[in-house]
Formats: C-alpha cells, structure tokens, sequence
C-alpha cells in the first residue's frame, strides 16, 4: 500500500468518524439542559445559547461537527492520567476559580497537543537517532505528553503552597480582629462579615464567600468546615472545628477565639524565628563562595606582589 493510499484512507476514516460521532450526540437523548432552553429564553443567555440556530458557515459546521470527538478523547485523556480526587483538593487549596473539570480537560489537552508535537519532533529527527522512525516519533510523544502535566501540576502545587504561606501569615491577624468584633458583641455572622470586608488577604476572601453562601441558606458550621478544608492550612482547619464545635453547643465564642489568637501569634513568632535562621544558613553561601574570596584575594594579592617587587 502507497503513502497517498494510506494518508487518504485515514482521512477518509477520521471524517467519517466525526460525522458518525456529531450525528450520534445529537440524535442522543436530550438533557435537561436542552429540554427546558426553550422556556428559558427571554431570561438566561445559556438558554438563548443552547437554542440558537445553526449557521451556514463552514468553519462553525466543522467545529460541531469535530467538537464532540474532541471532548470524547479529551475525557478519555483525562480518565487514563487518573488521580483526579487527589488533584481536587490541591485545585482547591490554589484557589483557583474555574471549573475543575475544565482545568483538568485543559491539561489533558495540552499534554494531547503537546504529544503530537513531540511525535512530529522525533519522526524529523530520526535521521540522527540511532533508532528508527517509529521509535523516535513514540518517545517523542511521551516525552512531549509527560512534560506539559508535570508542568502543569508543579505550578498548581506551588500555587497551593504559595496561598496556604499566606493563609498562614494572615490568620494571628485576622482572627485577632473576630475576636474583637465578637467582644463588641457582634454575633459570629456579622463578626466573619465584618472581619471579611476588612481584611482583603486571601483569609478574608474566602471567609467572604462563606458569608455569601450563609446568607443563600447554607448552615454555618458546615460552611466554614469546607472553606477550611479548601484553604488546606492546619491552624485554620483547627481553629474552625473549634468554632464550629462551640457554636454547636453554645459555648462563649469569643473566650474560644481569644485562645486561638494567643497560640497563633506564638506559632507566627516561632515561624518567624525559623526563616530568620534558614535565611541566616542561606546566607552563608555567598559569604563563603563569593564575598570571603573576593576579600582574601584584596588583602594577600598586594603582599604577594609586594614580596615578588622586593625579591
């Protein structure tokens, strides 16, 4: 069989198979979605958005028409990278605010685009590769496909980090202020809404979409255990399962926070203390590869000519 016949013939089946895939997910059972778009109209956009009439353009056919593939191998890249509900709470800890599941279809995107670049990469440079073809454009493909997610996932991680260092910095600060709303005598409510409209660190953000979910119906308790739980720093987790356990049972709030404040500021003071003596250690190395050389050379260099001029 020829190369044209080949090329041909799997164009020829990846159009057909498109067509096929476009025609079944719309011939498919239709979604709640789609069922109520009609009524919903003249007040949501994504109504007017699932009812809109197909164009004649060919490039938008084309889109609908390649679109549902595309989203079916995206979903089962996305299935085989696996470790979805571990990356989920480090998505949620980032602080992010898309759509998991779109991060996650983004990533296997990238790492599918990514491939099939380095596929092409190692076909072009199988002339001076001691392997064949075949070999060079499949470790090509790995390579170009674990590069991407590692990428990807290293920023998330640090992004994570990143935000829980600075939960940690803003929490002696922040929960000094509840306390002094809740001695004020504001109840826990408007005391987290008051700290949450002063305080514009990434604490104070996410305490202000708890109050913003609380005054949609969500029960406190449970809210602020998940804000916890999103922000992944072990001083909020403690100190909200203790808010929440004295709200539950009725017990003075702000003796409970009061405590909380005296143990964070030791905890920030001891915190602070570390850094100083990792900085103090990092400190050495240009000390002792940079400055105390250059010193050296400045103090014996003049006495060596000086000893060379008189011999």
């Amino acid at each position: 069989m020829s190369p044209e016949t080949l090329g041909v013939g799997l164009a020829l089946g990846v159009g057909l198979w498109s067509v096929v895939s476009a025609v079944w997910a719309r011939a498919g059972k239709k979604t709640l979605a789609e069922r109520i778009a009609p009524y919903l109209r003249d007040v949501s956009s994504t109504a007017r958005e699932i009812t809109r009439p197909l164009v004649a353009d060919p490039l938008v056919i084309a889109g609908y028409v390649l679109t549902p593939t595309a989203r079916s191998w995206v979903t089962r890249v996305d299935r085989v990278l696996g470790g979805s509900e571990t990356q989920r709470v480090t998505f949620l800890a980032a602080g992010r605010h898309e759509n998991f599941v779109a991060f996650r279809h983004h990533r296997a995107l990238r790492a599918m685009i990514s491939a099939g670049g380095g596929s092409v990469a190692g076909a072009l440079a199988a002339g001076v590769a001691p392997w064949g073809v075949f070999a060079s454009a499949a470790l090509g493909a790995v390579v170009g496909g674990v590069v991407p997610i590692g990428v990807i996932d290293y920023h998330l991680r640090k992004r994570a980090r990143v935000r829980a260092e600075r939960v940690s910095e803003e929490f002696p600060t922040v929960i000094e202020l509840l306390g002094l709303a809740l001695a004020a005598g504001d109840s826990l409510p408007r005391a987290l809404t008051r700290v949450s409209r002063k305080a514009h660190g990434e604490l104070g953000k996410e305490w202000a979409r708890v109050m913003t979910q609380v005054d949609l119906g969500a029960p406190l308790a449970e809210t602020l255990r998940a804000s916890a739980q999103r922000v992944a720093s072990d001083r909020v987790v403690a100190f909200v399962e203790h808010l929440a356990q004295a709200l539950e049972r009725g017990a003075p709030l702000a003796e409970v926070v009061a405590a909380h404040s005296v143990d964070a500021r030791a905890d920030y003071s001891r915190g602070l203390v570390e850094k100083a003596g990792k900085a103090e250690v990092r400190m050495l190395v240009p000390m002792v590869l940079l400055i105390l050389p250059v010193t050296v050379i400045f103090a014996v260099y003049p006495g060596i000519e000086a000893l060379q001029f008189e011999f």
